[in-house]
């Protein structure tokens, strides 16, 4: 603005100075006292008027200060207010009005359940509720909604906090509708298998569904479990941000987002191996009994010009010779056939091959699944026994489908369409599933045995030719009672029983895909992902063992069947790889679903570990990831309907600490429930974890690593605080650690490798952690002991190595629990080490003099 206090005035002024003086000079002294007057009239007037300008002018100078703002902002607000609700009024009107502008019940419970599944994402506890009422009731919302706080409550707190009025009238509903179930229950006792729990509600919805619970069940009151209220005598949440929460275990639920992991993450899409069809293909003759062989001509075009091929087939035969009898096998001569043959019902395995002129333009394989004398005979004895019994429902079979190296979060994060459709289609999550030991091996063996490493290495080491097949494998006793049975895993250099192993000397199954394999990754064409077969002909090498999968439940509907299916290729080296197969790996898990296999088959889909090196492995979350593996179940429909104190047990089972050794007494379980096994000692506990049990029975909420048979290295229960790692505490031990590894190189195998490998001396220490433990000793008195967890670089080559240890820093006594991991590469430091159990740790000196 321009200021206007001397523009205006100068008139003013200008008159008083023309009226001060005569023009002649005369003046009287009345003419004085007139002039004087009239000079002090003018000078009055001139100060009102300027009083006049410097209120306008002050007006407006004063319109932006505090005490003008503040006196009309009431109003303002008021109007802004008033405003906002007009238009908000408007709006929802507006909406209720039209159906079509309202998400559907679908899109609420899968909002519902990211919020409450997907870690790191606010949980907001009653917006199910506060969606359904207002939305599909089309219901005003509730006058006093809040968002409830977010503090962390202990479990007691938690069981206290107050739910809305809405959810408690809701909450009495149940409790009737929980006492006609309850009478109903006690009418329909289980003849096999009693348990002390409660059943839920409604025993045919998995609570698991959504993983926090939030909609479930629309009978159920699930969101006042939100804030820490029971859902049944053994089910409570733990606080947000922890996926397991007890006095022995606080078991962090991790964020998949985190800036230290996404920054070494990345999306891919999926590639077809192939972009033209296979020419022939392979279909099972359910009259004949055979498989057929036959050429598709609608795509002979793109493999001849002239549409003439040749074509011939070669069986693959595992040898069982050699040292290494599982690594051998041979092929037949090729045999021609043109449009179609049958298959004789003795071959397991074939390749074929076409060619057009003089240049092979085709080449194929197929595993088979023929059908057998032996197998049908054992079928059908065992189900004449099961009448004979008086069995009435059909005997469940089992489907194991395992992913390497995919942690619970990796699984969210990185195949989001496959985590999706299991949490919305009722499998069981057990979300505080933690890993017993370093990698795939001793971790299936768990499962498989229910033994650890060392009961392994003593009673049937991998390295001795026959050990293996003498193993108490629990697929052997399925098949003993009336199973058939089947096992498939790729990349078969790196096979979990052959990888620097003896392997089998005997197939240990029925149906066994590793001779086919062998034979499909020397002839066919492959294509490499992250080091591993990616492709193998046509298919990707994943899809070759769940194809197996398929069949095996296609073959045998009708029948009992347990078998173990293990992909390594799309996950095991590269924490993104997977995330191409993430609408592929969903498409398997509904086409076992439309097949109707699981109507009658308990399906077990999990992995072993995380990642267990690079990059990501090196930060916190990583670390975490690597001990904490997806594992989810599936209970068929009919007998969620029979057992529910099952059903039940698996949602107490979500949120406590649950191992590999539970899941080897869960297929023990499903074995009792046969009726089957008369001998006890085949459904014994677990040799290294006697007090694991079924995950169809409750656990125990104050369940300790100790009490899962879990050393304190593998862990996920025990809050580490960060400390000084440069402190003479840490480097004392640090230095003990690297003498304990050297020793363990020095005496490994009857000191075989002494010589081969350089002791491995100090670097320099990354990170240090530590935290304390309460253990019971020998003679059941509690004590609490101090745990260190140390990464630690060596020379020569820089080996990265984590260790945890129990240490008296007074006394320099120090305990190693479980393996000290090795964090980054190292086939190249170790080629002159051919057992697993040293390569690790080994720099050989030939790489390094």
């Amino acid at each position: 603005m321009t200021d206007a206090s001397e523009s205006d005035l100068q008139p003013l002024l200008a008159d008083n100075v023309d009226d001060e003086t005569n023009g002649n000079g005369d003046t009287n002294h009345n003419n004085n006292n007139n002039t004087i007057n009239k000079n002090k009239t003018r000078k009055d007037i001139n100060r009102n008027e300027v009083a006049q300008q410097q209120r306008k002018l002050s007006f407006t100078r004063k319109s932006h200060k505090f005490r003008y703002i503040w006196k009309r902002k009431p109003l303002l607000y008021l109007l802004a207010i008033g405003i906002l609700m007009l238009v908000i009024n408007a709006t929802f009107n507006r909406n209720m009005g039209d159906d079509n502008l309202l998400p559907s019940e679908d899109d609420v419970n899968f909002l519902s359940h990211v919020h409450s599944h997907v870690p790191g994402m606010r949980v907001i506890s009653n917006l199910t509720s506060l969606l359904k009422t207002s939305l599909f009731n089309k219901s005003p919302l509730p006058a006093k909604a809040t968002t409830p706080k977010t503090t962390k409550l202990s479990p007691k707190e938690w069981k206290t906090s107050k739910m809305p009025l809405l959810l408690k009238q809701k909450s009495l509903k149940n409790k009737a509708k929980y006492k006609i179930f309850k009478a109903n229950a006690k009418s329909k006792k289980d003849k096999v298998f009693t348990s002390e729990t409660k059943p839920i509600i409604n025993a045919s919805v998995s609570l698991s569904s959504n993983p926090l619970n939030a909609m479930a069940a629309a009978d159920l009151d699930l969101d006042s479990s939100l804030n820490g209220t029971l859902l049944d005598d053994n089910i409570i949440l733990p606080p947000k941000g922890y996926l397991v929460w007890s006095e022995f275990c606080k078991m962090p639920n991790l964020d998949p987002y985190l800036p230290e992991v996404m920054k070494n993450f990345h999306r891919e899409k999926y590639k077809p191996c192939k972009l033209l069809d296979p020419l022939t293909r392979v279909d099972f003759n359910a009259i004949t009994q055979r498989y057929t062989l036959s050429i598709v001509e609608d795509v002979l075009p793109g493999f001849s010009k002239t549409g003439k091929v040749d074509c011939c087939y070669q069986t693959i035969t595992r040898n069982g010779t050699g040292d290494k009898p599982d690594d051998h096998v041979s092929f037949s001569k090729c045999m021609s056939f043109v449009g179609q043959t049958s298959l004789d019902p003795s071959i397991d395995n074939i390749l074929v091959k076409c060619r057009a002129g003089n240049k092979q333009v085709y080449a194929n394989g197929y595993p088979l699944m023929p059908e057998r004398k032996e197998i049908r005979e054992r079928l059908n004895m065992w189900k004449k026994y099961d009448d004979d019994l008086g069995a009435t429902d059909k005997t469940p079979s089992v489907l194991m489908i395992g992913i390497d190296s995919i942690s619970r979060v990796n699984l969210i994060r990185a195949m989001p369409k496959t985590a999706r459709y299991l949490y919305e289609n009722e499998w069981y999550e057990m979300s505080g599933f933690n890993k017993i030991d370093d990698n795939t091996f001793p971790n299936l063996m768990a499962v498989l045995t229910g033994m650890n490493r060392s009961r392994v290495m003593d009673k049937c080491s991998p390295y001795k030719l026959h050990a293996l097949d003498n193993c108490d494998f629990i697929w052997r006793t399925y098949r003993e009672h009336g199973y058939v049975t089947a096992y498939a895993e790729d990349e078969a250099f790196i096979n979990t029983f052959n990888y620097m192993k003896v392997g089998f000397v005997e197939p240990p199954v029925d149906y066994y895909l590793r001779p086919f394999l062998l034979g499909a990754e020397k002839h066919l064409e492959t294509r490499l992902k992250s080091g591993l077969i990616s492709c193998l002909g046509y298919k990707h090498a994943a899809d070759f063992i769940y194809d197996y999968a398929v069949e095996l439940a296609r073959r045998y509907k009708n029948d009992t069947f347990f078998g173990l299916f293990w992909a390594n290729t799309f996950s095991h080296n590269d924490i993104s790889a997977c995330t191409g197969m993430d609408e592929h790996i969903m498409q398997y898990l509904k086409k076992f679903k439309d097949m109707g296999t699981m109507e009658n088959t308990i399906v077990i889909f999990f992995s072993d570990h995380g990642m267990r090196f690079g990059p990501i492995r090196k930060t916190y979350s990583g670390h975490l990831e690597e001990r904490l593996p997806f594992v989810f179940l599936w209970l068929p429909t009919r007998l969620r309907q029979k057992y529910p104190n099952f059903v039940n047990a698996l949602n107490v089972n979500k949120n406590r600490l649950t191992n590999p050794y539970d899941t080897h007494m869960t297929l023990k379980h499903i074995l009792e429930l046969t009726r089957r096994v008369k001998d006890d000692n085949k459904l014994a506990n677990s040799d290294a974890c006697p007090k694991c049990q079924s995950l169809l029975k409750p656990m125990p909420q104050n369940r300790s690593c100790q009490d899962a048979a879990i050393e304190a290295h593998w862990c996920t229960c025990l809050p580490y605080e960060n400390i000084y790692k440069n402190s003479k505490t840490v480097l004392n031990l640090t230095h003990l650690l690297i003498d304990y590894i050297n020793d363990f190189v020095a005496t490994f195998r009857n000191r075989t490798f002494a010589k081969l490998c350089v002791p491995l001396k100090f670097d320099s220490v990354d990170s240090a952690y530590r935290t304390t433990q309460l253990e019971t000793d020998s003679e059941g008195r509690v004590k609490t002991v101090d745990i260190y967890r140390v990464t630690f670089y060596t020379k020569p080559n820089k080996g990265l190595f984590e260790a945890t240890a129990i240490y008296d820093p007074e006394t320099s006594r120090m305990e190693v629990t479980g393996e000290i991991s090795r964090l980054n590469t190292y086939s190249g430091d170790s080629d002159c080490v051919t057992d697993g159990g040293a390569k690790k740790y080994c720099s050989c000196r030939k790489k390094i003099f």
